[in-house]
């Protein structure tokens, strides 16, 4: 049995570990008809089958760790962070869990449509764990943070989903947990409840809570999570940083790059490159002004990012998509675009076909390191023919104060001062202003 890939750093003794999982391993009985359940009941015999979930699962999870669980479907994510909430047993092997669990694994678990939200949050925080006085205590924050109002005494049932999902994340982070578990939940939400949930996780890792969680997001986990494991047919494919964790995962999901494609004499190292490719990403350049290869570039400083790319099946390639993107090193994502955005169409392409895309623009970056990721799909499958992540490291070198932030808005300072009394008319005061990056 193969060992999983540990990408992580070297741990140390000190390490505070909260969570602890040696050999283990979840099963479930299969039944091959509803008449093998009774039976089962009635003789105690019946014809079963048990089907592994977890495997031979050995992780450790340390205090104040934000981890992000990647996987497909059936691969034993909601398992395992049920196992951790203590609703699910396993069938043998080590599981330690050191302090409170809080756990969103589906939305709204627990409630009762035909209760108010007043009555839920009672119920809910009783479920998890706190007393009445507690919750009588934390009644109104959880009441702000869903933003429910006067909803907030009407049945559930009366709720839209995004109602429902702010009021069971609210009480599900109300409890102050050791351990947050996240299934999923905050995909639901509008851009102003992501913010607000985003901020509330930044609260809690500032007090040390362990947060546990679970999307198909890949952006959100590479932006929260310091730590990722991947998940594959019950096994623990993967431990380590997110970005190379979810690089491993879509290399699965979608297919490696094969034969001699990733021997580029400019291919840089943190590039992670998956897909079929039946259409390949050739070349990619930052080009300036004068058509020449660049790396740095000063604020305002115009450019061309060119991305050639060349069609090596048979089939003919319609509705073909090339995309480009620039990030931040933390994986947040500043700018975008693709021909459904720039409202053009790239041709049919033949085995054989080669075409050149340009985007041209200003950089309108703030100081800093920044990369650019470039993909090529089909708008009318999930075919992914090629992605090259993180492909060019563009480093932006200029201004001090645009060292403070992530894009240049090209701003005037101004300034300008009232005299507070008459003796001030004597003083010269000039307003001024400077703008900044222009």
């Amino acid at each position: 049995m193969s060992e999983p890939l540990d990408l992580s750093p070297p741990r140390t003794p000190a390490d505070d570990d909260v969570i602890v999982f040696e050999n283990l391993y979840k099963e479930y009985e299969i039944h091959g008809a509803r008449s093998d359940v009774l039976r089962l009941a009635l003789t105690g015999q019946a014809q079963t089958q048990r089907k592994p979930a977890l495997a031979d699962i050995s992780l450790r999870i340390r205090r104040g760790e934000a981890v992000g669980i990647v996987g497909q479907n059936g691969a034993g994510k909601s398992t395992l962070l049920k196992i951790i909430a203590g609703t699910l047993k396993p069938s043998r092997g080590q599981v330690r869990v050191a302090g409170r669990v809080s756990a969103m694994l589906e939305l709204g678990t627990g409630f009762n449509p035909q209760r108010t939200g007043r009555e839920n949050v009672i119920t809910g925080g009783l479920c998890l764990g706190i007393s009445r006085r507690e919750i009588a205590e934390r009644f109104d924050a959880i009441v702000a943070f869903a933003e429910l109002g006067e909803w907030i005494d009407q049945p559930v049932r009366t709720y839209s989903t995004g109602m429902a999902m702010r009021l069971a994340f609210a009480v599900a982070t109300a409890v102050d947990p050791d351990i947050m578990i996240v299934d999923e939940a905050i995909s639901v939400g509008d851009a102003r409840f992501q913010k607000k949930c985003f901020g509330r996780f930044e609260e809690m890792r500032a007090r040390g809570v362990t947060i546990l969680l679970v999307t198909h997001w890949a952006e959100l986990l590479e932006m929260i999570c310091d730590r990722g494991l991947y998940l594959r047919n019950g096994r623990l494919e993967a431990d380590g940083p997110p970005k190379q964790i979810v690089a491993r995962y879509n290399e699965d999901l979608f297919g490696p790059a094969g034969g001699t494609v990733n021997a580029d004499a400019d291919a840089e190292p943190q590039e992670q490159r998956y897909g079929t490719q039946g259409v390949r990403i050739e070349t990619v350049d930052i080009l300036g002004e004068a058509g020449e290869r660049v790396a740095n570039l000063a604020p305002g400083q115009p450019f061309t990012i060119k991305v050639g790319v060349k069609c090596h099946q048979d089939e003919p390639v319609e509705g073909l998509n090339i995309g480009v993107s620039i990030t931040t090193k933390e994986g947040v994502r500043l700018f975008a675009i693709n021909p459904i955005l720039a409202r053009q169409t790239i041709p049919t392409l033949h085995r054989g076909d080669a075409a050149t895309i340009t985007v041209d623009m200003v950089n309108n970056l703030g100081v800093g390191d920044f990369f650019v990721t470039v993909g090529a799909w089909s708008r009318f499958s999930e075919l992914k023919y090629d992605r090259r992540v993180d492909v060019r490291h563009l480093m932006v070198r200029g201004d001090f104060p645009l060292s403070q932030c992530l894009v240049n808005m090209k701003a005037v300072y101004g300034i300008d001062v009232q005299a507070a009394d008459s003796a001030g008319a004597d003083r010269a005061v000039a307003p001024g202003s400077a703008a900044v990056g222009s």
